[in-house]
C-alpha cells in the first residue's frame, strides 16, 4: 500500500465515532480511487485462496481421525500413505480416544490424536 492509504487505514482502525469513522472510509476510497489497486486485489486473492486450502487440510485431518476412530482398517490405510508414523503410538491413541468415547467422557485423547495427525501430515 501506498503510505498515505496505510496511514489512512490505521487511522480508520482507530476511530470508534460513527460519523468519524465514516468520514474516513470515504476518504479511504477516495485514495483507493486514485491508485492501481490491482496488486492490492491480487495479494488479497492470495490470501484468501491460502487460508481456503488451510481450511481444507484441517477437514481432511478431521475426516481422518473420524475414520481411525470408527473403523480398524483406517490404520493400515493412513500407514500406506504416510509411512512415517509411528503405528505402535497411533494405536495407542486410538486405543485411549475410544475408551474416552465408550465412557462420555471429554475428548482429550481424540485431540491429541488430532494433534498428532497435524504434526505428521502437514509438519506444524
Amino acid at each position: 500500500l501506498p503510505e498515505n492509504v496505510f496511514d489512512a487505514v490505521i487511522a480508520a482502525r482507530k476511530i470508534h465515532q460513527r460519523g468519524a469513522h465514516k468520514r474516513q472510509l470515504l476518504y479511504l476510497g477516495k485514495l483507493l480511487r486514485l491508485i492501481d489497486t490491482t496488486d492490492i486485489s491480487a495479494q488479497l486473492a492470495s490470501l484468501h485462496s491460502q487460508s481456503k486450502e488451510e481450511a481444507m487440510a484441517f477437514q481432511r485431518l478431521e475426516q481422518w481421525r473420524d475414520r481411525l476412530l470408527a473403523d480398524d482398517q483406517a490404520v493400515t490405510a493412513i500407514m500406506d500413505e504416510y509411512p512415517s508414523m509411528d503405528s505402535q503410538h497411533l494405536r495407542q491413541l486410538i486405543r485411549t480416544a475410544r475408551k474416552e468415547q465408550a465412557q462420555n467422557k471429554p475428548p482429550a485423547a481424540a485431540r491429541s490424536l488430532f494433534r498428532y495427525l497435524r504434526t505428521i501430515v502437514l509438519g506444524k
